[in-house]
C-alpha cells in the first residue's frame, strides 16, 4: 500500500500527534519511572507476557539476541522474582521460562496505568469527536491488518 498524492503534509501532522500524544503518555506514567529494570529486561517481561511459556532459546529469538545472553537476562529475571524456569517435560535438556505472579502483576499496573489515562483522556472528548476518532481508530486498524496480510508473519532469526 502506497501513500495517496497530496497526503503527506497531512500524514506528517499525524505522526506528529500520534508522537506528542506519546510524549504525554509517557510524562504522565510514573510507574516506568520508578522501575529498577534495564529496558533488556523489560522487553522479556512483556515477552513472556505476551508469549507465556517459551525457552530461553525461544525468548533470545524473540528479542534478537544470542542464546546464552538470554540465559543471562532470565537469571536477571528470576533473581527479582519476576520470571521462573522449569525444565521442559518433553525434553529435560530445555529450560522454559515464565513469568511468576509477580511478574503477571508488574505487567497488570503498568497496562492499568496506561488504560487508566487513555480512559480519562477520553472521557474529556465531546461524543462527535469521539465517534470521529473511533472511524479513524477503525481504519488504522484495517490498514494494519492489510499490510500484516500482506507482509505476512514478521520473524526473527528464523
Amino acid at each position: 500500500m502506497s501513500e495517496i498524492p497530496g497526503t503527506g503534509p497531512l500524514l506528517e501532522q499525524c505522526r506528529e500527534a500520534i508522537n506528542r500524544l506519546a510524549e504525554l503518555s509517557r510524562r504522565h506514567d510514573g510507574s516506568w519511572l520508578t522501575l529498577d529494570m534495564s529496558m533488556r529486561e523489560v522487553k522479556a517481561v512483556f515477552a513472556l507476557a505476551s508469549h507465556g511459556s517459551i525457552s530461553v532459546g525461544g525468548l533470545g529469538r524473540r528479542l534478537d539476541i544470542a542464546e546464552p545472553t538470554a540465559s543471562l537476562l532470565v537469571e536477571e529475571l528470576v533473581v527479582k522474582g519476576l520470571a521462573a524456569r522449569e525444565t521442559d517435560p518433553l525434553d529435560r535438556r530445555r529450560t522454559i521460562v515464565k513469568l511468576t505472579e509477580e511478574g503477571a502483576a508488574l505487567i497488570d499496573r503498568l497496562q492499568q496505568t496506561r488504560d487508566e489515562n487513555v480512559i480519562r483522556w477520553l472521557g474529556q472528548l465531546a461524543e462527535d469527536d469521539l465517534r470521529a476518532l473511533l472511524r479513524g481508530l477503525e481504519a488504522i486498524v484495517r490498514s494494519a491488518e492489510a499490510c500484516a496480510e500482506a507482509v505476512g508473519p514478521v520473524e526473527r532469526n528464523p
